[in-house]
Order: structure tokens, then sequence, then C-alpha cells
């Protein structure tokens, strides 16, 4: 019932977090931000503390969605500058950004065996990409014709299914199989 640490640094409202917890390394929490960038910290045993270790840069938007990748060492961040970008949490240096793409995104998610991403948009669109290539694997579009922004998305843990908004106020379960909805 107390706050074991306070992490400073972003100057705007903070979209997503995560911790990074790794056999033999040091605990990370990872954070996304609407001032455009992504922050990481590292838990020092010794102090107990958490210092800065990185700051990531290169999205020319508000940094909307962050991932661990399952291997524990990618980060995934998505941006509303319409790219989404893996960086290497040992070395602290992006490997891949994409091209941007059609709309901007909201949201990011990786599937359990981490070789596609999802990303959100906020025209009710789902894009998954396979991770290796970057190119898209699958455009998901709810029958909803209101508009609504994706902010969430969650692969199920045997990567079969999708979960996220279908409109305002329901949500859907996609079958990644057969790319379609499930009633």
């Amino acid at each position: 019932d107390k706050v074991l640490a306070t992490l400073k640094g972003h100057t705007k409202k903070v979209h997503h977090v995560a911790l990074r917890e790794k056999e033999g390394a040091p605990t990370l929490v990872l954070s996304a931000s609407a001032d455009k960038t992504a922050r990481v910290w590292a838990h020092d045993e010794a102090s107990g503390d958490y210092a800065p270790r990185h700051t990531v840069k290169i999205h020319k938007g508000e940094v909307t969605g962050l991932f661990v990748h399952p291997v524990d060492t990618l980060m995934g961040l998505a941006s509303a500058d319409r790219t989404y970008s893996i960086h290497d949490l040992n070395a602290m240096a992006p490997i891949f950004q994409s091209a941007p793409g059609d709309d901007a995104y909201s949201t990011l998610g990786v599937h359990p065996d981490g070789s596609l991403i999802a990303v959100g948009t906020p025209s009710s669109t789902i894009q998954i990409y396979d991770i290796r290539s970057g190119a898209l694997a699958a455009s998901l579009t709810p029958e909803n014709t209101t508009p609504f922004t994706v902010n969430t998305l969650s692969f199920s843990e045997n990567g079969y299914h999708l979960l996220a908004p279908d409109s305002l106020s329901t949500v859907a379960i996609w079958d990644l199989r057969k790319q379609t909805r499930l009633t």
C-alpha cells in the first residue's frame, strides 16, 4: 500500500505502459506518451531505484501503443504518425520502422508466437502485419458503419482469436484463421 517508485520524464499524457521481466536481466519499465516519445527505465537491484535507460524519439506523432515481444528482447511502438516501429531492448536501438500507413495507429498488440502484430486505427480498422517482413497480412473491418477508434486489442493465448472493439459499445472476437468475426 505504498508507492515504490515514481518515474518522471514524459511531458504529456502516458498512453501505454509495460513491464519486462527477464531472468538474468534488469526489470524494465516501458512507457509510450503523447509527447511523441517512449521511455525505458531499468531497475537497479543494489539501490532498488529505477534509472532512466533510454528515450525513443523516432516518431513524429503521439506514441499510442507499446508491447514487449514474447522473446523479451524487443519492444514495439505504434504512433499517430501512421507508423509502427520495433526496437532492440538490449542495444536500445531501432530495428525497423514501417512506411506510413493510410491512417494513424491508435493501439498495438503482438501475437503470442511473436510473428504478427496488430494495430488499431481511429477509422475502426485493425491491420495485421507480418513482423519479419512488415507486409500487411490482413485487414479487419467491423460491419458497423459508425466510425470509432480501436484503442485496445488482445490476442488469445493460442493465437487463433483477436478481441477488439466492434463499435463504441460492443466487443468482437475475430477468428484469425478465417478473418471473420465470431457471432
